[in-house]
C-alpha cells in the first residue's frame, strides 16, 4: 500500500470531518437562539447581555466564531456549558475516557467470542448441532443491548449482588467497582455484535472451505490445519471490515446502555445535554462521535486493503 493512498484516505476523512463540524456548528448556532439570554435568564439586563455575549465571543462574525470553535478541538477550548457554567472540555474529558474504556472492553469481548464461535459455525455445517447453533445465534443477534443490560443488572446486580445497579462508583476511588460496571455494560454491547460477527465469519469460512482450492489441497494430502489457515486468511478481510463498523458503533451505541447501568459516560452526557438544551456540549460530543466514526472507517479501509491482495493494486496506472 503506497503512502500516497494513505494520505488520500486520511485527507478525505479530514475533509469529511471538517464538513460535519461546519454543519453541526451552523445547525446549533441557528437553533440555539441567544445563548447569553438563555444563561442569564431573568437576570438578562441589556448591559449583562452585552457583557456575556462579549465574554462568549458571540459578538464576533460567524466565520471567526466557527474557526475559533474548530481550533478548540486541538487546544481543549470548546466553549462554556450553558447548564454547568464550566468549560466544555473539562466536562467531556472524563466522560470520554469512561466511554472509551467501555468500548475497549466491548470490542475485546467481541474478538474473544466471535472468532471461536465463527470457527465452530464453519465446522457445524449440518445436523442438530448446526440447528441449535443457528437458534442461539439468532436469539443473541435479536436481543437489544439495553434489554440484555437490564437482564444482566438483575441477575448479577440484584440476585448475585456483584454490584449495585445504578450506583456507579468513583473510578478514582474504586477502580475495581467501576471496572465491574463497565464490564457488564460492555458484555451487553458485545453479545449481539459477537453473534453477527461469528455468523459472518462462519459463512465466509464455510464458503472458503468448500472452494476448489481447498478440495485440491486436501486431495494432494494437505493437512486440515493448512486448509483452515488459508481459508481463514481469505475470510479475514470481510470480517475485519465488519469489525471496523462495529468499533465505530460502540462509542455511540453505548448511549442507552450507559443509561441502564447509570454509567457517567459520553452517551449519558449527550442525553442530559440535549434535555437541558446545552448546545455547546451537544455540538462537541456530536463532532467527537463523528470523528471517531470517520477515522475508524478510514483506518478499516486501509487495513482491509492491506489484508486483501485483490485490492492492493486498485488505482494503479
Amino acid at each position: 500500500m503506497s503512502a500516497l493512498r494513505v494520505f488520500k484516505k486520511l485527507g478525505a476523512a479530514l475533509l469529511a470531518l471538517l464538513l460535519v463540524s461546519f454543519l453541526v456548528f451552523s445547525a446549533f448556532a441557528l437553533i440555539a437562539g441567544d445563548p447569553a439570554a438563555a444563561m442569564l435568564g431573568a437576570e438578562a439586563t441589556p448591559e449583562r447581555l452585552e457583557a456575556l455575549r462579549h465574554e462568549l465571543g458571540l459578538d464576533r462574525p460567524f466565520p471567526v466564531r466557527y474557526l475559533s470553535w474548530l481550533s478548540g478541538f486541538f487546544t481543549g477550548e470548546l466553549g462554556t456549558s450553558f447548564a454547568y457554567r464550566l468549560p466544555v472540555g473539562e466536562l467531556i474529558a472524563p466522560k470520554l475516557v469512561t466511554s472509551l474504556v467501555m468500548g475497549f472492553f466491548a470490542f475485546s469481548l467481541i474478538l474473544l467470542f466471535s472468532f471461536p464461535l465463527g470457527l465452530l459455525s464453519a465446522k457445524l455445517r449440518s445436523g442438530t448441532g448446526r440447528a441449535l447453533f443457528t437458534v442461539f445465534d439468532q436469539i443473541a443477534m435479536a436481543v437489544p443491548p439495553f434489554v440484555l443490560g437490564v437482564g444482566l443488572s438483575w441477575v448479577f446486580g440484584v440476585l448475585l449482588r456483584l454490584f449495585t445497579p445504578g450506583a456507579y462508583p468513583d473510578a478514582a476511588e474504586d477502580r475495581g467497582g467501576a471496572a465491574v460496571f463497565l464490564l457488564f455494560a460492555a458484555l451487553s454491547l458485545a453479545v449481539p455484535r459477537s453473534a453477527m460477527t461469528a455468523r459472518l465469519l462462519g459463512a465466509t469460512l464455510s464458503e472458503e472451505l468448500s472452494s476448489d482450492y481447498a478440495r485440491t489441497v486436501i486431495a494432494k494430502g494437505g493437512s486440515p490445519a493448512r486448509v483452515l489457515r488459508h481459508a481463514l486468511k481469505n475470510a479475514l478481510p470481510s470480517s475485519v471490515a465488519f469489525l471496523s463498523q462495529v468499533m465505530a458503533e460502540l462509542l455511540g451505541g453505548g448511549i442507552v446502555v450507559e443509561q441502564v447501568f447509570g454509567i457517567p459516560g459520553l452517551g449519558r452526557l449527550l442525553v442530559s445535554s440535549v434535555a437541558n438544551r446545552d448546545y455547546p456540549v451537544v455540538s462537541a460530543v456530536v463532532v467527537i462521535l463523528a470523528a471517531f466514526v470517520i477515522l475508524t472507517g478510514a483506518l478499516s479501509d486501509l487495513i482491509h486493503r492491506r489484508l486483501d491482495p485483490r485490492l492492493r493494486g486498485e488505482g494503479r496506472a
